[in-house]
């Protein structure tokens, strides 16, 4: 992790069950987008929100898109690709589901 502090899915419901592994992590920060979830988020943006270092966050990134849980999309020339939550499969649909009832379940939770 960062040394920086930085990071914001600390207190994101599947982290608060599932720890601060980097690919928790990772799921996490994919997680906080605000509009369909589907958002595609460069590297660098994902190492930000989730407060990890580049090796973490690579590694991480690998074992994601190996397990097919994270897929890379097309960047562009400044950024390099981007990575997101896949639409329209199972894992991807029971990640949202598995977060929503978290959420309901931590509501009210400082």
């Amino acid at each position: 992790m960062t040394d920086d502090g930085e990071g914001f899915v600390e207190n994101v419901p599947l982290t608060r069950v599932f720890g601060l592994h980097p690919r928790t992590r990772i799921v996490a920060a994919m997680l906080t987008d605000p509009g369909d979830g589907l958002e595609a988020f460069t590297e660098n943006e994902l190492r930000r929100i989730a407060g990890l270092d580049e090796a973490e966050c690579s590694e991480a990134l690998d074992a994601l898109l190996e397990a097919g849980i994270v897929e890379r999309t097309d960047g562009d020339a400044l950024d390099g690709p981007g990575y997101r939550l896949p639409p329209d499969r199972p894992p991807t649909d029971a990640v949202f589901e598995l977060n929503e009832r978290l959420a309901e379940h931590f509501q009210g939770d400082p």
